[in-house]
Protein backbone atom coordinates (compact mmCIF):
# COMPACT_ATOMS: atom_id res chain seq x y z
CA UNK A 1 0.00 0.00 0.00
CA UNK A 2 1.38 3.19 -0.86
CA UNK A 3 1.99 6.51 1.56
CA UNK A 4 -0.16 8.54 0.13
CA UNK A 5 -3.44 5.83 0.51
CA UNK A 6 -1.73 5.12 4.09
CA UNK A 7 -1.99 8.89 4.60
CA UNK A 8 -5.25 8.48 3.53
CA UNK A 9 -6.45 5.92 5.86
CA UNK A 10 -4.98 7.94 9.09
CA UNK A 11 -6.59 10.80 8.70
CA UNK A 12 -9.75 8.88 8.28
CA UNK A 13 -9.44 7.18 11.43
CA UNK A 14 -8.49 10.44 13.13
CA UNK A 15 -11.94 11.74 11.88
CA UNK A 16 -14.05 8.87 12.55
CA UNK A 17 -12.34 9.46 16.27
CA UNK A 18 -10.39 6.13 16.10
CA UNK A 19 -6.92 7.65 16.42
CA UNK A 20 -7.43 10.26 18.98
CA UNK A 21 -6.90 13.33 16.40
CA UNK A 22 -8.28 15.24 13.87
CA UNK A 23 -8.41 15.41 10.18
CA UNK A 24 -8.45 19.48 9.86
CA UNK A 25 -9.44 21.01 7.28
CA UNK A 26 -8.28 21.21 3.80
CA UNK A 27 -4.86 23.42 3.40
CA UNK A 28 -4.12 23.44 7.53
CA UNK A 29 -1.48 21.07 8.40
CA UNK A 30 -1.91 17.32 9.20
CA UNK A 31 -1.59 17.25 13.05
CA UNK A 32 -1.62 14.49 15.87
CA UNK A 33 -3.61 15.39 18.76
CA UNK A 34 -2.06 12.11 20.64
CA UNK A 35 1.20 11.96 19.39
CA UNK A 36 1.83 16.06 19.55
CA UNK A 37 3.22 16.08 16.13
CA UNK A 38 2.69 17.04 12.34
CA UNK A 39 3.33 14.89 9.11
CA UNK A 40 3.55 17.53 6.33
CA UNK A 41 6.52 19.19 7.00
CA UNK A 42 9.89 19.46 8.56
CA UNK A 43 11.14 20.19 12.17
CA UNK A 44 13.78 22.06 11.65
CA UNK A 45 17.28 22.96 13.86
CA UNK A 46 19.33 26.23 11.69
CA UNK A 47 22.59 26.02 12.56
CA UNK A 48 25.53 28.24 12.02
CA UNK A 49 26.41 27.01 9.01
CA UNK A 50 23.36 24.19 7.93
CA UNK A 51 20.21 23.30 9.23
CA UNK A 52 19.45 19.71 10.40
CA UNK A 53 15.55 18.48 8.99
CA UNK A 54 13.57 16.37 10.63
CA UNK A 55 10.36 14.42 8.81
CA UNK A 56 8.11 12.21 10.69
CA UNK A 57 5.82 9.90 9.01
CA UNK A 58 2.34 8.55 11.03
CA UNK A 59 4.09 4.76 11.21
CA UNK A 60 6.66 6.04 13.52
CA UNK A 61 9.71 6.23 11.31
CA UNK A 62 11.80 9.39 10.96
CA UNK A 63 14.39 10.85 8.55
CA UNK A 64 16.90 13.29 9.07
CA UNK A 65 19.08 15.41 6.73
CA UNK A 66 21.78 17.89 7.89
CA UNK A 67 21.77 20.82 4.96
CA UNK A 68 22.32 23.94 3.38
CA UNK A 69 19.44 25.43 2.72
CA UNK A 70 15.96 26.30 3.74
CA UNK A 71 13.15 23.49 4.47
CA UNK A 72 11.56 24.31 1.23
CA UNK A 73 14.57 23.99 -1.01
CA UNK A 74 15.64 20.75 0.43
CA UNK A 75 12.15 19.23 0.19
CA UNK A 76 12.47 17.20 -2.22
CA UNK A 77 15.24 15.52 -0.13
CA UNK A 78 12.90 14.63 2.65
CA UNK A 79 11.94 11.18 1.62
CA UNK A 80 12.81 7.54 2.12
CA UNK A 81 14.67 7.01 -1.23
CA UNK A 82 17.13 9.59 -0.31
CA UNK A 83 20.87 8.11 0.02
CA UNK A 84 22.72 11.03 1.93
CA UNK A 85 19.88 11.09 4.73
CA UNK A 86 19.77 9.19 8.37
CA UNK A 87 16.63 7.04 8.74
CA UNK A 88 15.34 5.82 12.13
CA UNK A 89 12.21 5.55 14.66
CA UNK A 90 10.50 7.79 17.06
CA UNK A 91 8.73 7.51 20.37
CA UNK A 92 6.26 10.16 22.23
CA UNK A 93 5.54 9.56 25.64
CA UNK A 94 3.28 12.42 27.02
CA UNK A 95 4.96 15.52 26.04
CA UNK A 96 8.79 13.65 25.32
CA UNK A 97 10.01 12.52 21.97
CA UNK A 98 12.85 10.25 21.73
CA UNK A 99 14.45 9.78 18.01
CA UNK A 100 17.02 7.35 17.27
CA UNK A 101 18.36 8.10 13.64
CA UNK A 102 21.63 6.05 11.76
CA UNK A 103 22.94 6.53 8.55
CA UNK A 104 25.68 8.52 6.49
CA UNK A 105 25.39 12.07 8.03
CA UNK A 106 25.95 9.82 11.46
CA UNK A 107 24.46 8.06 14.39
CA UNK A 108 22.29 9.96 16.88
CA UNK A 109 19.79 9.85 19.49
CA UNK A 110 17.67 12.97 20.05
CA UNK A 111 14.97 13.43 23.68
CA UNK A 112 13.18 16.16 23.69
CA UNK A 113 10.33 17.84 25.37
CA UNK A 114 7.64 18.37 22.93
CA UNK A 115 5.66 22.53 22.62
CA UNK A 116 1.78 22.50 23.36
CA UNK A 117 0.12 22.22 19.46
CA UNK A 118 3.40 20.38 17.83
CA UNK A 119 5.12 23.62 16.86
CA UNK A 120 8.45 22.53 17.97
CA UNK A 121 10.18 21.21 20.33
CA UNK A 122 13.31 21.60 22.61
CA UNK A 123 16.55 18.79 22.99
CA UNK A 124 19.56 17.15 23.38
CA UNK A 125 21.32 15.50 20.63
CA UNK A 126 23.66 12.60 21.05
CA UNK A 127 26.15 12.01 18.65
CA UNK A 128 27.79 8.68 18.15
CA UNK A 129 31.03 9.56 16.72
CA UNK A 130 31.82 12.12 19.13
CA UNK A 131 30.38 10.01 22.31
CA UNK A 132 28.82 13.74 23.33
CA UNK A 133 25.85 15.30 24.28
CA UNK A 134 24.91 18.35 22.69
CA UNK A 135 23.64 21.96 24.01
CA UNK A 136 20.09 22.12 24.26
CA UNK A 137 18.90 22.37 20.58
CA UNK A 138 15.25 23.88 19.43
CA UNK A 139 13.64 22.20 16.17
CA UNK A 140 10.58 24.59 14.74
CA UNK A 141 7.80 23.30 12.47
CA UNK A 142 7.51 24.51 9.25
CA UNK A 143 4.70 23.31 6.95
CA UNK A 144 5.86 22.21 3.20
CA UNK A 145 3.17 21.80 0.55
CA UNK A 146 5.68 20.63 -1.83
CA UNK A 147 7.02 17.25 0.31
CA UNK A 148 8.00 13.71 -1.77
CA UNK A 149 5.95 10.98 -0.57
CA UNK A 150 7.25 8.48 1.61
Amino acid sequence: MNHRWLALLFVLALGLGCGGGTAGTPGEPIYSPEDGIYFDGAYVDNMKDYSIFLRFFPDGSVIRLQAVGTARTVAQHLTHGHRELSKGTYSIDGNTVKIETRGRAGDHDIEGTLYQEGDGFDCDVYDYKTETWSEERTFRFKELDNLPEY
